[in-house]
């Protein structure tokens, strides 16, 4: 089974739904996917470009792949504030939330293939990250962006875009990626795109295709 998460934007969802409507569309479409894929016991996901959005449609996702005893998905956000009180005593107040997971069946394939590359951040790295520490998957692709919370944008002189991390926070048994991306378990190195001859919008596609092949790989050798 392939299934491929572009992002978890929904700026443009179609028939003018409220927001609640819109989240329980999401899940009632997302339920059908997972009944189509259910049968197959090999599945591939897609994360990469996947640079993340809204919270609740990562939950809602996500949520498929936590079993029973993981009632909350496994990120903290703090935010600590520096005030003054009397002149000089600083005042540090946190603010912390977890995100509650949406109660869904749990599917848990044989094997469990993320495809994850260098545009794989924020929501989509907490959604890799959680399923390979929770749902045993394994991680395909190129090293992640490294932003556990939110992503900054720097755009280059040459065109280029350069992608910096904010805060956040992973929980047990998650492992903590913020500011140097997750490690994949199966690493596709490709030359830049100025020693390979490619254009970037070239060379993500060459590195999608590698990952892809190599998913397949290696399911065809564990099934021998």
């Amino acid at each position: 089974g392939y299934l491929r998460m572009g992002d978890f934007e929904r700026t443009d969802w179609p028939g003018g739904a409220v927001p609640a409507e819109r989240d329980e569309q999401l899940l009632e479409r997302l339920r059908a996917v997972m009944e189509e894929l259910g049968p197959y016991e090999d599945w591939v996901v897609d994360l990469t470009q996947n640079h993340g959005g809204r919270w609740l449609d990562l939950g809602t996702m996500l949520s498929f792949f936590l079993p029973e005893e993981f009632p909350l998905i496994p990120h903290e956000v703090r935010a600590v504030r520096e005030g003054t009180r009397w002149g000089f005593i600083p005042i540090l107040e946190r603010w912390s939330a977890q995100q509650v997971r949406v109660e869904v069946p749990c599917v848990l394939p044989r094997n469990l293939l993320v495809l994850v590359d260098q545009g794989t951040a924020s929501s989509g790295e907490i959604l890799a990250c959680s399923m390979r520490a929770i749902g045993g998957a394994r991680l395909v692709g190129e090293r992640t962006v490294g932003a556990e919370l939110a992503v900054t944008a720097l755009r280059g002189p040459d065109g280029s875009l350069f992608k910096v991390g904010g805060a956040g926070g992973m929980l047990e048994p998650c492992e903590h990626f913020q500011a140097r991306g997750l490690e994949p378990d199966h690493l596709i190195q490709l030359a830049p795109p100025d020693q390979a001859g490619l254009g970037p919008s070239a060379r993500r596609e060459a590195l999608q295709l590698e990952a892809l092949v190599t998913a397949l790989e290696l399911i065809d050798g564990a099934q021998l």
